[in-house]
């Protein structure tokens, strides 16, 4: 029988390590921070186009004032709903219960 010394049970340690990932998981890292930013610059775009749109539709700053508070009620209750939703059914099922499927192009019309 063999005796073992320290530096072999490190070297089995080192060798039982899993392979490095490399330079992924910063590129997901990227992605999630360009889709957050994408995220917060879409909600930007009312307060961007208000004079446009008051111009154009006759809109009051009240009445814009009323759509903004109905985009982010909307807003904050789809996120939390689809929080608990992601919860509750995890995030293998989550992608089967979107209402689109951004991986299949539709077919074409006949």
């Amino acid at each position: 029988m063999a005796h073992l010394t320290s530096q072999d049970l490190l070297d089995d340690a080192q060798s039982a390590t899993p392979t490095r990932i490399g330079h992924f998981r910063w590129v997901i890292c990227g992605l999630l921070f360009f889709s957050t930013a994408i995220s917060y610059i879409d909600r930007q775009v009312f307060s961007i186009l208000a004079p446009e749109l008051q111009k154009l539709i006759g809109w009051n700053e009240v009445q814009y004032g009323y759509i903004v508070l109905a985009f982010h009620t909307a807003y904050a209750i789809g996120l939390v709903s689809m929080g608990h939703l992601m919860d509750r059914v995890g995030t293998r099922l989550s992608p089967r219960l979107r209402p689109v499927n951004l991986e299949e192009p539709p077919a074409p019309a006949t």
